[in-house]
Parts: structure tokens; sequence; C-alpha cells
């Protein structure tokens, strides 16, 4: 469904609680526990035993799904497999959950669907949420360590899309997956395998087809690597009834679809026109207008998502959603084109997965999507620098524009939609589109410090930071949230720590914190004492003062399994200046460095100005994925840019 992304749990409602009975486990699930396990790597926290799904489709189009799972509980993180979380809305009702354990020792537990707990969504992001979504969680006991866990589900399906989709493959190790499909007569169905070489199915009788895989590997967790689900290995099917191809098998035909269950959401009441008139008036451009009537959604229209039933995938009506001044990601895309249709400017909605891995050009369509975007035409006249979201397309330029991100001025996009696949929805012709990727001198940090050191060590002076692109909008963020006195100060405080070991922040003012056209900008005042080590006539000073750029990857001598995606291009400049504490001269500098590794590039210099010690850096990320061959490359990089950040200036009484 086309829910605000970073969806949250936020309460959970109690409908039935029971405790768990005895109750002996089936004889399957004995015969599971019963056999050998082959030795694991100490890390792992649970082996799946068995996934065993089975969907039976009828003529028309309803479908049931059984699931048959066990799992060996190896350690204490592995519990957590000991929950079943279904959820249920108005295409999904599941009808039976059954759960047992059969610990190491003492007697078997069971528990049933009576024992569940359902669990709704009320809360997101702290707009109220309405929707017809829940999770019905049951927790099967006793699942220490040892313990062998299996279940039993059915759950009763309406599909929008005639598909299914088999994630045969975990974060654990899994010995053996099976799925049976079980079609009407006259339907056919098209197997896809992601991930994965191609397995044959076996003929399980008329319109029955049976895919089994054995010691499936488990996929390797590492940081900064994609959604695990993106890489894992899958069975996807597109099924299909006698007598033509379904509407929503196409990626065409999933954004001719959204398109037509918009249209009537489309239509301009008085009173929209009448606050066009009014946004436009006495602007001289259509570039003018877009900002005024971008500014007004994206400011004026408070995230609200009530999503009852198709209204997870359709638009209000945009007369309502300007009525009440709330809506969710569609609402506000759809109020947003209005407007801008009424100003004789074109647009169109653009169906995205906020997580960068999860939609590919190279995946059978499917409605793998949760957000809306809107892709704005743009006259060919309109020739401006800010708007940096564009990609050349049908002979002109579509500008990329998410209404629902209050902290990302007109013309850019956040990181996690850059470089994004995305559906551009049209009444003909919709299409997979490659969202762009920002240049990095748009993003990033400009730190430029002042400073003095005394001969006692202590470090003073003022530093100025010009941030932009996601670091402005997460700061923003924080600092929006923040209401008690200090909290403005806090973020700053916990940067700063990072890099001094103390220090007193003396002042501190940011500048356009709401003002999100602009760079987000602070001037603050430090002491740090004891910032220069002293040895004998020796002073050794840290020419870095403030900023991390290194970064530790987990793994180092592990081969690295998947590709490391990074958060956007960006260009982070520093310009430290130190006046030097009279009578010293300097014994030793670290050497400048210049180091490209195609992704990023990294360059520093310390040098000595009159009685000023001058360090500048700059480090430039240019990619938004390293790929896995060059990840030894990144690790050279970041050694190079730690060794840097540690690195000293020596000083010496002049004439010892």
């Amino acid at each position: 469904m086309l829910y605000r992304p970073l969806l949250r749990l936020a309460a959970i409602m109690l409908v039935a609680v029971a405790g768990p009975a005895l109750g002996k486990a089936p004889e399957w699930l004995r015969d599971l526990a019963a056999a050998p396990l082959p030795s694991q790597a100490p890390e792992v926290e649970a082996v799946q035993l068995l996934n065993a799904v089975e969907l039976v489709v009828t003529p028309d189009g309803r479908m049931r799904k059984r699931v048959r799972g066990a799992v060996r509980i190896l350690r204490r993180e592995g519990e957590r497999r000991a929950v079943l979380q279904l959820p249920q809305d108005t295409w999904r009702k599941v009808q039976e959950m059954h759960g047992w354990t059969i610990p190491v020792s003492g007697k078997d537990a069971e528990v049933r669907t009576g024992d569940a707990i359902e669990a709704s969504v009320v809360n997101v992001a702290g707009s109220e949420l309405i929707t017809d979504l829940r999770m019905k969680l049951l927790r099967i006991p006793d699942a220490g360590p040892g313990a062998t866990v299996g279940y039993e589900y059915e759950v009763s399906l309406s599909p929008l899309q005639l598909a299914d989709t088999f994630g045969f493959q975990d974060t654990i190790p899994v010995r053996e997956a099976s799925y049976t499909l079980r079609l009407p007569a006259g339907w056919n169905m098209l197997p896809t395998w992601l991930n994965h070489a191609v397995v044959e199915s076996v003929g399980a009788g008329a319109q029955q087809w049976r895919w089994t895989l054995k010691d499936i590997p488990a996929v390797p967790v590492e940081a900064g690597m994609p959604a695990w689900q993106s890489v894992a290995g899958q069975l996807f099917l597109a099924l299909s009834p006698p007598g033509g191809t379904p509407q929503l098998s196409t990626w065409a035909g999933i954004g001719g679809w959204f398109v037509e269950l918009s249209r009537d959401r489309r239509v301009a009441s008085t009173e929209i026109r009448s606050r066009v008139l009014g946004l436009v008036a006495g602007t001289s451009s259509d570039l003018e207008k877009m900002r005024a009537l971008a500014g007004f959604v994206q400011r004026e229209v408070r995230y609200v998502g009530i999503q009852l039933g198709i209204g997870g995938f359709q638009p209000h009506p945009a007369a309502d959603v300007f009525l009440h001044r709330y809506g969710d990601c569609k609402d506000k895309a759809t109020l947003l084109a209005v407007m801008l249709a009424i100003a004789g400017i074109d647009s169109a909605p653009v169906i995205v997965n906020s997580e960068r891995s999860r939609v590919r050009t190279d995946m059978p369509p499917s409605m793998q999507f949760n957000h809306v975007i809107l892709a704005i035409r743009l006259p060919r006249e309109i020739q401006d620098s800010s708007l940096l979201a564009t990609v050349d397309q049908d002979g002109g330029r579509l500008l990329f524009f998410d209404p629902t991100d209050e902290l990302t001025p007109f013309g850019r996009i956040r990181g996690e939609l850059q470089g994004n696949v995305g559906l551009l929805a049209l009444a003909e012709g919709s299409r997979l589109i490659t969202l762009p990727q920002l240049v990095p001198d748009q993003s990033g940090v400009r730190r430029s410090a002042k400073l003095v050191l005394n001969e006692q060590g202590v470090l003073t002076g003022e530093i100025t930071e010009r941030i932009t692109g996601e670091q402005a909008l997460r700061q923003r963020g924080f600092l929006r949230a923040s209401s008690r006195e200090g909290d403005t100060t806090r973020l700053l405080t916990a940067r700063l720590a990072e890099s001094l070991a103390s220090f007193q922040l003396t002042s501190a003012t940011p500048r356009n914190r709401d003002a999100i056209e602009l760079p987000l900008e602070w001037d603050y005042r430090v002491s740090a004492p004891s910032y220069a080590r002293r040895s004998g006539d020796l002073l050794m000073v840290r020419p870095r003062v403030v900023g991390i750029e290194a970064v530790n990857l987990p793994g180092e001598g592990k081969p690295r399994v998947h590709d490391l995606l990074l958060s956007e291009p960006r260009l982070n400049q520093d310009e430290v200046v130190i006046e030097l504490p009279a009578g010293y001269v300097v014994d030793s500098l670290p050497q400048p460095i210049e180091m490209d590794a195609g992704f990023a590039v990294y360059r520093s210099r310390t040098e000595i100005i009159g009685t000023q010690l001058k360090y500048t850096r700059s480090y430039e990320v240019r990619a938004l994925l390293v790929p896995v061959a060059k990840i030894e490359d990144f690790r050279r990089l970041h050694r190079e840019i730690a060794r840097d950040e540690r690195a000293m200036v020596v000083l010496k009484k002049a004439g010892s």
C-alpha cells in the first residue's frame, strides 16, 4: 500500500490474550526436531528447518494460502523467530494460527488463534493515522535455545494483483523450502526467479506445480547493504485467468490503473481555484508559480493518513484535502497536481519505494511501492541552477518534487530518492524511470574555524558551519522536534564530543532553521582545555579539530558480499586556522594527502603561514553505491582518512 515511508508501530491494542496450553506437538514437527542439525557458525541465531507454502487459487481470483514452518532456536536472539506476525486488511484475512514448541526439556507447549494479540498502527511520525491495517501476533512460548518451534497458519487473499512472491531465503539458514501452486482450469502462471538460479517445478497433478529448495544459505547481513529482502532469493509468480492478461501484470498497467483510480480525485473546487489565483498573483514566471504552489502544499497541508480499503492506494479528493488541510503522500501529490494544472503546468505522479533498492528495472512488475511524489514538466524556457532534481525525458525535462517532505527545498529530492527507481504514472505509456542523482557540491558541510592555541594547550575560538542536503534535513528535523531549553545545542554538543575529549560550548546560534531554501548555518564558540599534548619542550596539536569523515566498515578481513549504499553525493570541506602560541615553531608537519578512489576523493593539506597553522581538507562523495569489487578501495580510502584525522603537528620552542 502507498503508506508514508518510515511507518512505525506506535501502539498495540490487546484484543485477546490467553496463556499457552500444554499439548502434544504434531508428528511432522517431532520428526524435524529429532533430525540431526549440521553444525552452524557461532553467530547463527536460528535455523529454518521447514518453510512450506501452498497457494490455492479459485476461479474468481480469490486465494487461500497455507503455511507450515519450523525453526530451531540456537541463541537468545533467535527467540524472536517464535512470534508469528501476520498483516490483516481489506485484502488479507488471517483464518487460523497454530503454534507449538518442543523444548529441550519439559512438556510441549501449544498456542492457537485465540491466544493471539492484535496490533493496530495508530500513529505515524507524530501524525494521526486511521487504517484498517492490523497485525495479528502469536507468540509461541518456551522458545529458548535448543527448542524447536513449529507453526501453521492460513490466510485468505483477495489481491489486486494476480501474483504472489515466495521469499525462500532469509537471514538465517533454511534447510528446506517448498512452494505448491494450485490453479483453476484454463489459468496460466509465469515464474520469475530473482537473485537465484532457475529451479524447475515438479508436477503435483493437473494445474498443480511444486518447487522445492534445500540447504539455502543465509543472506549475510552487512553494514550499509541494500535491504536484505532485495538481495534474497525469491520466486515471483504472475498468474493469469483464461481470456486475457490482467491489467496489473505490466508496469504500464499498474501506472495506468493508478491514474484511473485517481482521475475523479483530480477535480478542482472553487476554493482551490481561488487559492491558486491568490498564490500566483504577482508572480512573473512559471517557476515562481511552481514555487508558490509547491510551498503551500509542502508547508500548509499537514501529513495525516486515512487509509481504509482502497484508500491505501486511491488518493482522497483534492477538494477534501484542501478543505481539511491534511492528507498522506498521494493526497498531497494529487492536490499539488491539481493546483499546478490550474496554473497551466503539467505534472504526473511517480510511485516509488522509499528504500532505494526495493524496486529495480530487472524485476517483474509488482506492487512494491509505498510512496508517491510528483514529476513536474518544465517549460523549455526555464533554466535555473536551483532546479537540481531533473531528468531529460521525451524531448523535455521533468523536475521531481516530494510535497510530503517538509525539509527539502523545491528543486531537490532527499538522498533516499536519488538514484531510486519509480513508476511514472501516465494514462498511457507509464514506465519505470530512474530518479536523478544530485551533484556533490550541492550537499555537505562547509566548516570554517578561527582558533587560538595558548602555551598551556588550551584551544579557543569560533567555528562556522554551512550545511546543505541530507545533513541539513536531519538537523532541521531534530531542531524542529526540540522543545525544551537546551535541546537546540544538544545535537551540536553530541557532534563535538565525537572529536573533542573535553570542551565547553560557550555560545551557539543556528541560522535559517526554517528557511529550507537556504543553507542551515551554525555559529558557535568553543573552548577545549588540554587540546594540545605536551611532551617535554614539544607541543603536539591535531590540525583536524572537529568533524569525522572516516568510516570503520565492519567485517575487516572478511570478503564483502553486498554492495555498499551511500546516503547521497556530497562535498564536505574544512578550513581550520589556528594562531600558534608565541615562541613556538614547527618541528614536523603531516604530509599532504590526495586520494581518488573514483567513487570518492579525499584531499588534505597542513601548512604554516606566518604564526598560523592552516589545515584544509575536502571529502567528495560522487556515487550512491560502492560495488563489491570496490569495497577494498573504500576501506583503503577510509584508513587513509582516519590516519589524516589522527595526524599531529609537532611544535617546539624556538631555539630549543
